[in-house]
C-alpha cells in the first residue's frame, strides 16, 4: 500500500471518523494539504507538517511505500 493510500485508508478508519476539514482542525494544516497528500498531488510536501499526519496517526515506516 503507497503512504498516501495508507494515509486515507487510516484517516476514514480511525476511530474519530475525521473528514479532511477534520484532519484540518486537528492538525492546523489546510484541507487542500491533507488532500494533496491523499491525491498524490506532485508538489513537495512541507516534512513538518507531514510529521504532525504520521504523530497524529502513531505512524510507523512498516508496511508503507514512500
Amino acid at each position: 500500500m503507497r503512504y498516501n493510500q495508507f494515509l486515507k485508508a487510516k484517516r476514514i478508519s480511525d476511530s474519530k471518523k475525521l473528514t479532511l476539514k477534520g484532519v484540518d482542525e486537528e492538525l492546523d494544516v489546510s484541507v487542500s494539504y491533507v488532500s494533496d497528500i491523499e491525491q498524490v498531488s506532485w508538489k513537495p510536501y512541507d516534512e513538518a507538517k507531514s510529521l504532525k499526519i504520521i504523530e497524529f496517526y502513531k505512524l510507523t515506516e512498516d508496511g508503507i511505500v514512500f
